[in-house]
């Protein structure tokens, strides 16, 4: 994907139900997203997966949503430091506070840390949000998970971008997964 030097590997989310949302084909058109734009993942919760779909796209931390209420860090919120499988360096965080991160790896995205499973009637389930993201308008870091899911298409070092500016992602697509699916068979 992308153009010129701004290439990177896309990598096809096998296991997902994916669920196509629709764009306004002019402004796709003219903004470029299917020419020069990166597709990129976002894992989340139910209940954070219904507000960026009442908004419509994500927000950073620190930012109002449509009722009003301050959207938290998911890594400075005491109750999920306590249950996260996640190490996010302090050093990070002060570099980088009220960045968005998104993955071109769906497994990093789907890791239980950011796409929480939940539960349909004694069926567990994942959602990870689809995006694509403007060449130019993000950081490459490396990984901040204790074990991070292998993709052997992404370096550990380059599996999560951050961005603090507005209107460079854009959602298109919403993935399900029943939470037993099994990548490595997959591969294999």
């Amino acid at each position: 994907e992308g153009t010129g030097s701004n290439k990177a590997k896309y990598v096809l989310p096998r296991g997902w139900t994916r669920f196509a949302l629709r764009l306004d084909d002019t402004r796709a058109d003219v903004l470029g997203y299917w020419d020069s734009w990166f597709t990129v993942f976002h894992g989340t919760t139910r209940e954070a997966f219904n507000k960026i779909v009442e908004c419509g796209y994500l927000l950073q931390p620190g930012a109002k949503d449509l009722t009003g209420e301050v959207l938290k860090s998911r890594d400075t919120d005491t109750n999920m430091r306590l249950t996260r499988d996640a190490v996010v360096s302090r050093a990070t965080a002060r570099m980088y506070p009220n960045y968005i991160c998104v993955s071109p790896s769906v497994q990093y995205a789907a890791d239980t840390s950011y796409a929480q499973p939940f539960d349909v009637d004694g069926v567990s389930y994942q959602v990870v949000l689809q995006f694509k993201i403007k060449p130019g308008t993000f950081i490459k870091h490396q990984s901040t998970l204790r074990k991070t899911p292998h993709n052997p298409h992404i370096p550990d070092s380059e599996v999560e971008w951050l961005t603090n500016r507005h209107g460079v992602l854009v959602l298109y697509g919403v993935l399900i997964k029943e939470e037993s699916w099994d990548y490595d068979k997959l591969a294999a």
